[in-house]
């Protein structure tokens, strides 16, 4: 009987463990949401967004491909929260380049970074 409560604790901690290690980013689009999974989720989202849009991130640690991400349109990122182990990390130093004119705005919500971050606008 031990040996089968064993087993099953095993099971159960090694769905666990996958569980947590799934990363996925949600890109809304006028309505429609289209899911991206794996290590490359974030940028996958990154590289289809629009002006208003919305990209919504699960717990875990996300990079980017790009260390430069340009921005032109108004649309929000969304993380899952900023403490404890249910966090969103984005692990990468990144550089947001603000290449429009002042009415687009990136919105970043509920995460951290894990690198450092600058700021440019590269449209003054």
């Amino acid at each position: 009987m031990k040996k089968i409560l064993s087993i099953v604790a095993i099971c159960i901690a090694a769905v666990n463990v996958m569980a947590q290690s799934s990363l996925v980013a949600t890109l809304t689009h006028e309505g429609t949401t289209t899911s991206f999974e794996g290590s490359n989720a974030l940028q996958d989202a990154l590289d289809r967004v629009q002006a208003g849009d919305l990209i919504t991130l699960s717990a875990g640690t996300f990079s980017t491909a790009n260390a430069e991400f340009t921005f032109y349109d108004n649309f929000t990122i969304r993380g899952n929260g900023m403490e404890g182990p249910d966090a969103t990390i984005i692990n990468k130093n990144v550089t947001l380049v603000h290449n429009a004119d002042e009415s687009a705005d990136l919105k970043i919500e509920g995460m951290r970074f894990a690198g450092d971050v600058q700021i440019q606008n590269a449209y003054y």
